[in-house]
């Protein structure tokens, strides 16, 4: 397809020649067209095994360039090695952890900024391991995304929170609404849309006291497909929230398209609102805009009596 291979001895490899090639655009076709490539090297001489062995190490070596910096060239490491056998033993424990329902749900509270009225919580997947370690979310959803194992993980984390909404609901009388996050794997699959029914209908709980959470960046997407996509969440009654809400790059007509509901302001400007000019500003023009939009706003990660009576003067309503 798009991968290529290049042996040759390195007395003759200039490594500044090989980028220059792809700097010229190539002529096809009577156009001119512009490629980039990202570089894998390795040595045969760092490498004990086979042919193979040498074959993975300058993948290792490529991946590294793709996640890095694209367009760059990099040179195989032990470090990059041990970093990927790391990665894959982690993702064989998920894998081994959620058959094994060491997995579990815990419940961020959503209050009403001006009187601290409870009006919903969040979702949060976390994992501890039977020795009692904590593996952070930031190391193990991305695994779960890159693997293609958090379509089963999200569906189940959806079925088990509506539950529980059931459950949290039969103990007050105060409505509330529980948000859950979605990636983009999930929203691809063909099947999403049942398993939301599934999870509505098995637990029994209103569709209008559901809100999924979708990032910028997945709400940026495939244009098309997801305001369909969408068009079909909100005909159920579901509520739509964009996380993050800040720090992506969202066009403010497609955000009218995709009808959402409420908008979250992303906790890097809220842990900055006190002390930096141009976090409080930016916080400023996203209450205006959900404001003009008519969306509801969200704070995430407050964590100061101050940054909230701040955040009431500002318009925003939940944190």
């Amino acid at each position: 397809g798009d991968v290529f291979g290049i042996l040759l001895d390195n007395r003759l490899i200039d490594t500044p020649h090989l980028q220059a090639l792809f700097q010229q655009p190539l002529q096809f076709a009577g156009l001119q067209q512009h490629i980039t490539a990202t570089i894998g090297l390795t040595c045969l001489d760092q490498i004990d095994g086979s042919g193979s062995d040498a074959l993975k190490a300058a993948n290792i070596a490529l991946k590294h360039g793709k996640q890095q910096q694209r367009g760059s060239i990099n040179h195989f490491t032990r470090a990059m090695e041990q970093a990927t056998h790391a990665r894959v033993r982690l993702l064989q424990e998920l894998r081994e952890a959620f058959e094994q329902q060491q997995l579990f749900l815990v419940y961020q509270p959503q209050v009403r900024l001006q009187d601290g009225l409870l009006v919903g919580v969040e979702a949060l997947l976390r994992w501890r391991k039977s020795d009692g370690q904590w593996v952070a979310p930031d190391q193990f959803i991305p695994l779960a995304e890159s693997s293609g194992l958090i379509v089963s993980l999200g569906a189940w984390v959806l079925q088990r929170a509506c539950s529980d909404l059931q459950r949290l609901q039969a103990a007050t009388r105060q409505p509330l609404r529980m948000a859950v996050n979605v990636s983009v794997s999930q929203f691809r699959q063909a099947g999403f849309l049942a398993t939301l029914d599934q999870a509505l209908q098995h637990s029994g709980i209103a569709p209008e006291r559901l809100e999924l959470e979708i990032t910028e960046s997945v709400a940026m997407l495939d244009a098309e497909f997801m305001v369909e996509l969408i068009n079909h969440i909100k005909q159920r009654g579901v509520r739509i929230a964009i996380d993050d809400f800040g720090t992506g790059f969202s066009s403010l007509s497609y955000l009218q398209q995709l009808q959402v509901d409420r908008l979250k302001i992303d906790l890097s400007f809220i842990r900055q609102l006190e002390h930096n000019e141009g976090s409080r500003r930016i916080v400023e023009s996203i209450v205006q805009l959900g404001h003009s939009l008519q969306l509801q706003l969200l704070a995430e990660g407050i964590e100061q009596a101050s940054q909230a009576r701040r955040l009431v003067r500002m318009g925003c309503q939940e944190g």
